[in-house]
């Protein structure tokens, strides 16, 4: 198993990095909007074994209310799971992270998501983990136009988008227009009209 894309970790942003196991044929990623494997069902659970249960259940949400005609269903077994979504503080960057999937006869079979960083903004978790998701359905990186699938970013959107206007806002609209209509490729479905401002006030905090 081999991590198709690595880097280093820039400070407030998140790494997203690919591997993949194919237990008949070849495949990479790496240049790809698309993995080249989507999953049978139209039906695919998850098991969230975070302490970040509402971040993650909003990237699902996201991907469930983009008109894409799959659903991500969170379910309580571990083992009968088709995705098993985990965090981990072994790396300090927030939202770095990583999703490796088995797949065979160009169908995916399982994926694990694994989450890293310490005390990260919700934001910055909801952006990552609807990253990770995105990959979990079969799609790669986007790396020329501005996509919550560009190889890195953070809560203030990927590499290939616009900053935003200030620091007090982050782009809470997260799955752009291209990331819905690449899934619908895959899927079917209708991909659903994005914000049109993509940035929303960052919420206070209580201290």
């Amino acid at each position: 198993m081999n991590a198709l894309w690595k880097g280093a970790i820039p400070r407030a942003r998140w790494l997203s990095m690919v591997a993949i196991t194919l237990t008949v044929g070849v495949g990479s990623a790496s240049a790809s909007p698309f993995l080249g494997v989507k999953w049978s069902s139209r039906t695919v659970t998850y098991f969230d074994a975070t302490n970040r249960h509402s971040a993650v259940a909003e990237a699902a949400a996201r991907w469930n209310g983009s008109g894409v005609n799959v659903r991500l269903v969170r379910t309580t077994s571990r083992r009968r799971a088709n995705v098993v979504v985990s965090a981990s503080r072994s790396i300090s960057a927030c939202g770095a992270g990583v999703t490796d999937y088995t797949a065979a006869n160009g169908r995916m079979r399982h994926a694990n998501v694994l989450i890293y960083g310490g005390r990260c903004s919700r934001e910055n978790q909801v952006f990552a983990l609807t990253h990770e998701f995105g990959h979990v359905l079969g799609l790669g990186h986007e790396t020329t136009r501005c996509s919550l699938m560009n190889r890195s970013g953070s809560d203030r959107g990927g590499d290939r988008c616009p900053m935003p206007p200030s620091s007090s806002v982050w782009r809470c609209r997260v799955i752009e227009q291209i990331d819905a209509q690449r899934a619908v490729r895959l899927y079917g479905g209708r991909a659903k009209p994005v914000r049109r401002n993509p940035f929303c006030p960052v919420p206070a905090r209580s201290s």
